[in-house]
């Protein structure tokens, strides 16, 4: 198991902050979970206003939301990825 420290050293390493970071995030394609994206993502950098795209599945049941953000540190991309692994409906976060 990786650690928060192993983690962000692995983050730093593969990423340049500040700087852009793409999150994916896979769930049901409702209004809903692209609205609770879009509150997480309010909470850690207020006045931003996300632009997703999204790709929804075959039979329209999921979609995957892809936002890039401009972020401070790798300590706020684990910040938003524990918030974003708060969800509801969330099945996958990349």
């Amino acid at each position: 198991m990786t650690t928060e420290a192993e983690f962000l050293e692995k983050l730093e390493a593969a990423h340049e902050f500040p700087g852009p970071y793409t999150f994916k995030l896979f769930g049901p394609n409702s209004p809903e979970f692209e609205g609770a994206a879009a509150e997480v993502i309010a909470r850690h950098l207020p006045g931003v206003t996300p632009e997703f795209s999204a790709r929804v599945s075959g039979k329209a049941n999921h979609q995957c939301l892809t936002v890039v953000l401009e972020v401070a540190s790798a300590r706020m991309v684990m910040a938003l990825y524990a918030d974003f692994h708060e969800i509801q409906g969330l099945k996958m976060l990349m």
